[in-house]
């Protein structure tokens, strides 16, 4: 009998231990702590919290972290649908507007249901990636004015248009925004396929002290801004638009890096003593060194230059970038010259540490006889040569650096085409490996 209890004691001792090991804690916090924990998942995660309990029912409408509206899953069918309607000309896929306007209002409709739903004071961020136009401009600025209210501090929309792209670009609420109590808030701004004016882009920048990233493309409105000591906390500036007439920066002490893809334009940076990472594309590189001329340069650690091969250009002006680090290359056109006379761009960075090159060229690979020339890279340790056929330009170039750079550490050639490449097959690796005179492999130590 003494036993019996013995064993029924110890039974309950176990019992009750496992139902405290078992027992839900979490639940039992304050609203404030669950909704501080919510806020640091995201919104479909937080969201999701609701099938645990009653208890967590409503917690994620409270939450203030970012509230990230991203339907990339749809717009990667669509993208890949209209991919094989362009490739194939199917008969079938040719007029896909009206069905990706159903898309369109289902996503409208479930950004709506949040906004209706959310109680939460403040928010971190608000985010819209989804391809959208002017026909939802009425939702997407009652979008904008809920984000400012919140006071968000990081504000996107990125209105990745699929269809026609350039027509019904939704225009940014310029009278909803200018003289808002709250736009000071913003510390990141980036905007894509939204039509921006040069008046509210100043008034942004000079309205919000503590502004650090700006990224504005694919706007029809912008035709330039001015950057001044008006945005101290600025570190990023990127711009590509193509109706741009002018970039204006001057007194800019902590903006680091500039990025700026579009047609000629009038560049004018001074004062940017902590500006490192620089990055041009477009019609705008044509005649590069002159544009670099009369800038400070010396600082600048890490050059990007997206440029067309189409118009020959030396580079005996360009000026001598002796803190150049890495230097990014995407070279294409028909190829009426070769790649040599990019030496002397090369011979104007002393530091150059690591070389990346992307190939474009529009002409059948061929056999070819390597001209000499003598260029001594003495930092150069990685280079990286993208797209590469085993074109002309392409073993010129890659013949020209392992030359003439002794410290050579590694080269990577890659026979892939670029992700927008759609013309003949590259060279396969043995037959590009055979004309270099190096072993078969697309990583070379």
């Amino acid at each position: 009998m003494g036993k019996s209890l013995q064993l029924t004691s110890k039974l309950h001792k176990c019992s009750t231990s496992r139902n405290i090991l078992l027992a839900d804690r979490i639940s039992g916090l304050p609203d404030d702590i669950l909704t501080t924990i919510l806020s640091h998942l995201t919104m479909k995660e937080a969201a999701s919290t609701t099938v645990l309990s009653h208890r967590w029912n409503n917690l994620w409408m409270h939450t203030t972290g970012c509230l990230d509206f991203d339907d990339s899953r749809t717009l990667t069918f669509w993208t890949i649908k209209l991919y094989i309607s362009s490739r194939f000309r199917e008969p079938d896929l040719v007029e896909e507007g009206p069905l990706l306007e159903e898309d369109r209002v289902l996503f409208v409709g479930w950004v709506n249901r949040i906004l209706k739903s959310h109680k939460g004071a403040t928010i971190d961020g608000f985010r819209v990636h989804f391809d959208l136009d002017s026909s939802s401009r009425s939702d997407i600025d009652s979008w904008i004015n809920f984000a400012l209210q919140k006071r968000a501090r990081r504000l996107e929309l990125d209105l990745d248009r699929l269809i026609k792209p350039w027509e019904g670009i939704y225009p940014f609420p310029e009278k909803s925004v200018i003289g808002h109590p709250t736009i000071n808030s913003l510390t990141y701004l980036k905007l894509n396929y939204v039509d921006v004016t040069r008046e509210l882009l100043e008034y942004v920048l000079s309205n919000c002290p503590f502004l650090e990233f700006v990224c504005v493309r694919c706007s029809r409105s912008l035709v330039g801004a001015k950057v001044d000591a008006a945005s101290p906390k600025l570190h990023y500036l990127e711009i590509s638009c193509q109706h741009v007439e002018f970039l204006e920066i001057s007194s800019a002490i902590n903006l680091r890096t500039l990025k700026y893809f579009g047609p000629e334009a009038s560049l004018c940076f001074k004062n940017a003593p902590n500006l490192i990472d620089v990055s041009f594309g477009g019609a705008f590189c044509n005649d590069i060194a002159q544009k670099f001329r009369g800038h400070s340069t010396s600082q600048i650690e890490k050059l990007r230059l997206n440029m067309s091969c189409y118009i020959f250009e030396t580079y005996d002006s360009f000026p001598i970038l002796k803190n150049l680090k890495q230097l990014e290359l995407v070279l294409k056109g028909w190829d009426p010259h070769g790649v040599l006379h990019y030496a002397t761009l090369l011979e104007k960075c002393p530091m150059l540490y690591r070389l990346w090159v992307q190939f474009n060229w529009f002409e059948d690979p061929k056999e070819i006889e390597i001209q000499e020339r003598e260029c001594r890279l003495e930092c150069l340790k990685f280079i990286e040569m993208s797209a590469f056929r085993g074109s002309r330009t392409d073993l010129e170039l890659a013949m020209f650096l392992i030359k003439n750079s002794p410290c050579l550490e590694k080269i990577i050639i890659d026979t892939r085409d670029p992700p927008s490449y759609s013309g003949r097959e590259a060279l396969q690796k043995d037959s590009v490996a055979a004309q270099l005179g190096v072993r078969n492999t697309a990583a070379v130590d």
